[in-house]
């Protein structure tokens, strides 16, 4: 069986942050499944934190444990989701680093 996991449970879980604890047992057995959005919000994240690339790359590596569902099938063929992700990534930063408030930014 599959299950959608939340942006904050994997970064939870990434962090090693306590509360990740909790999402565990939900988690066992079950592939673990996260919107595109997921991916560009923590794409974001480590953009906003100014991660370098080793940083980056290890982040990217434990995502590979998730199965990113596709915006539509034609974005899976083409292999674009990732590079979609930081892009929404980036343009979301400049916004808010512009001075926009979030609710623009969506």
């Amino acid at each position: 069986m599959a299950v959608v996991v939340d942006t904050d449970v994997v970064s939870f879980l990434y962090k090693q942050d306590d509360r990740g604890a909790f999402y565990l047992p939900y988690l066992s057995n079950q592939l673990p499944i996260i919107s595109f959005m997921t991916l560009a919000e923590l794409e974001r994240w480590t953009l906003a934190a100014n991660w370098g690339e080793r940083k980056r790359q290890h982040l990217m590596k434990y995502m590979r444990r998730y199965v990113v569902y596709p915006v539509s099938v034609l974005l899976v063929v083409n292999g674009l989701k990732s590079s979609m992700a930081r892009d929404d990534a980036v343009i979301r930063l400049r916004l808010l680093m512009a001075g926009l408030p979030p609710r623009q930014c969506s």
